[in-house]
């Protein structure tokens, strides 16, 4: 995304669909939503996740907004050929409404970035997503999302078909090892010791890399994941609230409640009835 504010705040976007030149960041950015880049025209990299992502003209990327990303560079084969990208943004209420695959809401929500190559019809859908959205109309915006819904479901299908391309190791490798234990641990009872000796840190060291990194901490960003997995839970399953609490690795359901009420404003139960609604 071209703008945004510090990672250490959160955007609120919802659906939001616009078009234009890809603008450098300063810093990295975080929001609620799940983002969908098509670009275009030239070629764009994020830092993502502690990776580098490259996206190509004629490629697609959909990723978790909610941790933290920020653009590094783009090419440009001349001074009049800019980067063009097309942005997507769906809120994350939505996309869990949708019941897709697990073999792309986890892999989206445990931080690993989708890339795959647009097809003609992919630029066609998209032209028709930017004029339904700016028409501001609710009827074609309903349309929008269950257009939506249905290439999500064709993605997750060709997915195992599509492996992720052009993602490279960012150069502090220390930070990376960090934020990749964090997403796939994240249901465990963990403490900072256990994370900072997964990359052979002392712990104080691990806590000032990790915040330097991502402009967020080591809890907050494990916090955010057992979120994403609670909202998922809450959507898609009648799971029990305390039950959904320790599955996502929550030691107490008082920790869960504080921190769902701190992320989604609302309690679960509430959220839960929000968006089934």
């Amino acid at each position: 995304m071209a703008k945004g504010s510090s990672s250490a705040e959160v955007d609120s976007f919802g659906l939001r669909v616009w078009r234009g030149e890809v603008v450098m960041m300063n810093e990295a950015h975080r929001h609620h939503e799940l983002e969908f880049n098509f670009v275009f025209q030239g070629s764009m990299t994020y830092l993502f996740g502690g990776r580098s992502l490259t996206v190509q003209a004629g490629q697609f990327v959909l990723l978790w907004g909610a941790l933290p990303h920020r653009l590094i560079a783009r090419e440009e084969k001349t001074c009049e050929e800019k980067t063009v990208c097309g942005w997507l943004t769906l809120p994350l209420g939505t996309f869990l409404q949708f019941d897709l695959p697990d073999t792309l809401t986890q892999r989206v929500l445990q931080g690993t970035p989708v890339l795959v190559n647009l097809l003609p019809i992919d630029h066609a859908l998209y032209e028709r997503w930017l004029e339904d959205w700016q028409s501001e109309d609710e009827e074609r915006l309903a349309l929008l999302e269950r257009e939506l819904n249905v290439w999500l479901e064709r993605l997750a299908l060709n997915l195992s078909k599509q492996p992720i391309k052009n993602i490279k190791k960012r150069h502090d490798s220390k930070a990376a090892r960090l934020a990749k234990f964090l997403s796939e641990h994240y249901q465990e009872p963990l403490q900072i010791r256990d994370v900072a000796n997964r990359a052979n840190l002392n712990e104080s060291y691990a806590a000032t890399l990790f915040k330097t990194t991502f402009s967020m901490t080591i809890l907050d960003y494990l916090t955010q994941h057992r979120i994403a997995h609670a909202q998922r839970l809450l959507v898609t399953t009648n799971r029990s609230v305390l039950e959904i609490a320790f599955d996502a690795g929550f030691g107490s359901s008082s920790q869960f409640y504080s921190s769902f009420v701190k992320a989604c404003g609302q309690t679960p139960l509430a959220y839960r009835k929000r968006v089934r609604s």
